[in-house]
């Protein structure tokens, strides 16, 4: 990009007649987006899989869905008012939204109170189901950019209203108004996009013997059983089990027993130590296991 000399360079307003009125409505849903990440036009042919593949791949994040209140603190115009009581425009007032949700509960504020300190930017889906993300100058699109996004602590419950988890948005107009790229749903609804459960592996409740091991999976906030009733978890392929010189230990015969999951393995001594890990949340979405990331590393004691 070259440089201009600023007296010479001219910045010429746009034409006024419109074709289109379309604006954004009240927010229903806001997507965090790893700030590095962008798509193309032949993306938009499928976001909603394309959202998916970027959920598992930890380059989007569902942020707060259900929105049921916004508080708008929009910063007024900026101006200046001189002696002679003459006015000239400084810049433009920021956007300040506070965005409210009665769903999630306390393992949804713990996971939002995460993302403070970090910088995301975010698309907006609203009520009408219109879709507002960044229109880049290479023909790229992006997330917006904000001033800063953060969740405040969640509104305590009263004898007269619930809970409220809250996550707050300061951005431009120059950035949501300007830079912006709104676009109608054809399709499946972004809306129903959810954000994966942190998963943690858990000594299942079958005893295991030299011969197997049982596993249990939970969610790590509420301790949810995440194994009855789904489909894919016990496939082999989902998990790495090593002895503790680092050698692969490879199961055979998978079954779900309840909420287990038994491997059949090749005999090892007592007293012995495997260690039992997730494959990456896209792996386990390619091996039809969605919406999960399985975040630790289990030790198993071999019995007598």
């Amino acid at each position: 990009m070259p440089l201009l000399e600023v007296c010479a360079a001219e910045n010429t307003p746009k034409n006024t007649g419109v074709v289109c009125e379309a604006s954004m409505l009240a927010p229903a849903m806001i997507i965090a987006v790893d700030p590095s990440l962008t798509w193309t036009a032949e993306d938009l042919a499928d976001f909603y899989e394309y959202c998916i593949t970027q959920i598992h791949a930890k380059k989007m994040f569902p942020l707060i869905g259900s929105i049921k209140g916004l508080a708008a603190s929009d910063e007024n115009d900026v101006t200046q008012t001189f002696d002679n009581g003459a006015q000239v425009f400084v810049r433009s007032g920021v956007y300040n939204w506070l965005l409210s949700t009665n769903t999630g509960g306390n393992c949804l504020a713990a996971a939002l109170a995460s993302f403070n300190g970090r910088r995301f930017s975010f698309i907006e889906i609203d009520i009408d189901g219109k879709v507002c993300f960044r229109a880049n100058a290479d023909g790229t699109f992006s997330g917006l950019r904000p001033n800063e996004m953060y969740s405040p602590k969640p509104t305590k419950a009263t004898f007269t209203t619930v809970n409220m988890n809250n996550l707050f948005i300061s951005v431009t107009p120059k950035e949501y108004i300007e830079n912006s790229k709104i676009l109608k749903q054809d399709g499946e609804d972004l809306t129903g996009l959810k954000g994966l459960i942190d998963a943690v592996l858990i000594q299942g409740t079958v005893p295991n013997t030299q011969t197997s091991i049982a596993l249990g999976l939970v969610a790590e906030c509420s301790k949810k059983d995440l194994i009855a009733g789904r489909t894919g978890l016990g496939a082999i392929a989902n998990y790495i089990i090593k002895k503790a010189d680092g050698t692969t230990v490879t199961p055979t015969a998978p079954a779900t027993v309840g909420v287990n999951i038994v491997f059949t393995i090749p005999s090892q001594t007592a007293g012995s130590v495997l260690t039992v890990q997730g494959v990456s949340p896209s792996a386990l979405l390619a091996n039809n296991v969605e919406g999960i990331e399985i975040v630790n590393i289990l030790s198993v004691t071999i019995p007598e």
